[in-house]
């Protein structure tokens, strides 16, 4: 008798409760008898494809071919002759005079000790004010204490160094370390606003932790996709009003006297005429579908239209 037929008879002859227990546990016997007939890859033994050869001599493990011969006179065909100590330094320069930096420089002298020094006169300050016997004291005490750590004075020269090495900004790990415990531009309005004895929590951990803590949306990454664009446009309408003008890239720029502030240009412009500046780019993602002219027209519009423009 199948379970089918059991079902329907036990269904006259036991209380309606038991019905759907007795049912699924006669399913469990039905599945168990069938799977003895049905077997997977992990029921039986491993089968391996029988060797061809009965014995099996050792050897050296030089003189075993795993596998495809390979033609060694063809990779020795030409020697290589050593890196001369002379041609290391030389080619460690010029990839050193090109802004970028190798790994060889930290154990190849002179540029181990001048990498050492450089890397020790542009640490954070602010990344080493974090004390455990700190989280007990009141609002007040607090208050207190960071006035103690507000004028943080820093060298002109730190300041240059810092402001060379993050000129990568985005892409530079050390524009985000040199960010940490710093009141950025973009930040400066969050900061502002928020409640100082009850902070942001999120605001706080943007600026203590910036590389962890890092906003994306559409709107930035159309700015940052454009951002070339709209620098190259801007320094073709300027050549043509300024004398010898040049567009450069910019890191974090920082005051010694208020060291705990910085800001991120994203370029510094310079000419003969007018001396030096920053230039600021936005790239608004609502105008990726309108011109500038429809733009202006709208009442959210931050533009205003005259005769001449």
């Amino acid at each position: 008798m199948g379970v089918s037929k059991l079902h329907i008879v036990l269904v006259w002859l036991v209380p309606e409760k038991c019905v759907a227990i007795l049912g699924a546990l006669l399913y469990a016997l039905e599945y168990i008898n069938s799977s003895k007939t049905n077997t997977s890859c992990t029921d039986v033994r491993s089968l391996w494809n029988v060797p061809r050869v009965s014995k099996v001599q050792c050897e050296p493990i030089k003189n075993i071919n795993y596998g495809k011969t390979i033609s060694f006179t063809k990779i020795f065909k030409d020697s290589v002759p050593p890196v001369v100590d002379e041609e290391l330094s030389t080619l460690l320069r010029q990839i050193e005079e090109a802004g970028s930096q190798s790994v060889l420089m930290r154990v190849v002298e002179p540029f181990a000790s001048a990498l050492e020094v450089r890397e020790s006169a542009i640490s954070n300050p602010y990344t080493q004010l974090y004390n455990e016997e700190y989280i007990n004291l009141t609002y007040e005490q607090l208050l207190q204490l960071s006035s103690e750590y507000v004028n943080i004075h820093l060298t002109e020269e730190e300041c240059e160094e810092i402001n060379k090495t993050t000129k990568a900004q985005s892409n530079s790990k050390e524009w985000f370390h040199q960010r940490a415990g710093r009141i950025t531009a973009s930040k400066l309005k969050d900061v502002c606003r928020t409640s100082l004895s009850n902070p942001s929590l999120s605001l706080i951990k943007q600026i203590c932790y910036p590389l962890k803590f890092t906003f994306k949306s559409k709107t930035t990454e159309w700015g940052i996709i454009h951002e070339k664009n709209a620098l190259e446009a801007y320094k073709n309408e300027q050549t043509v009003s300024h004398d010898n003008l040049s567009l450069d890239d910019i890191g974090l720029c920082i005051t010694p006297d208020l060291s705990q502030f910085g800001a991120s240009p994203d370029a510094k412009v310079n000419c003969s005429c007018c001396g030096t500046g920053c230039v600021e780019v936005k790239c608004p993602y609502l105008l990726q579908n309108i011109t500038i002219e429809k733009f202006a027209d709208l009442k959210t519009s931050c533009l205003l239209k005259t005769k001449n423009k």
